[in-house]
């Protein structure tokens, strides 16, 4: 809930900053992010909505720069609304994700992101590095968890906390007696159990072993 009434105090401070910027004609809201609602040409736009057969995503805001693309002499990068004192990796490639969805209708790769962030509201570009990889992972990924016909695979994290299935997926961690129960269980470091044939909580409880007792020294 915290996080939530932060991100959103962030989004308000943003929102009056880029509306005293531009008049209220060139902003537009709640559009789909196609190419004829973009070739309107708003100058910012708040929650763009995509849809298609594997995503239904809503995009915090598009401002609009010069440069040639599909939708004429002009092109959008995309923008984030975060309660975080620093940008992190999450917010690097969510923002590539959306520069890489935004590059498909436009014809354009954006050269950079725009996010807005914590308390001060302080705005930073993130520069975008050549083929945005880690959002071409994560799209795929997407993908291919969506083709699937198993569910993917659990592991509890630090989202955890504000989301709506964390009891279910609580319990079926605690059924299959899952390393991610454990704090601080990241998942390079369960790759790294599972190579040497440690799966589970239990199996992880064989390993440890009690600390020698220091020998205690002799009264002079």
């Amino acid at each position: 809930m915290l996080l939530v009434a932060n991100r959103q105090e962030v989004r308000q401070q943003a929102t009056v900053r880029i509306l005293a910027e531009y008049p209220e004609h060139e902003v537009a809201r709640d559009i789909p992010m196609t190419a004829a609602a973009l070739r309107a040409e708003p100058s910012v736009v708040f929650d763009a909505v995509l849809e298609d057969d594997l995503l239904s995503l809503k995009i915090d805001g598009l401002k609009k720069l010069a440069g040639p693309s599909k939708l004429g002499n002009f092109h959008y990068v995309p923008m984030l609304f975060h309660e975080g004192r620093k940008v992190g990796k999450e917010q690097r490639v969510l923002l590539e994700v959306f520069g890489l969805l935004l590059s498909k209708i436009q014809g354009v790769l954006p050269a950079y992101g725009i996010v807005w962030h914590g308390k001060a509201c302080t705005l930073k570009r993130i520069k975008f590095g050549a083929g945005l990889r880690k959002g071409e992972q994560m799209l795929r990924e997407l993908r291919e968890m969506s083709e699937s016909a198993s569910p993917p695979r659990l592991a509890l994290n630090d989202h955890c906390r504000i989301c709506e299935f964390r009891k279910g997926c609580l319990a079926k961690a605690q059924e299959s007696d899952s390393l991610t129960l454990l704090d601080r269980m990241t998942p390079k470091l369960t790759r790294r159990y599972e190579k040497k044939g440690v799966f589970t909580v239990t199996h992880l409880s064989y390993l440890i072993r009690p600390r020698r007792r220091k020998a205690k020294r002799r009264s002079k």
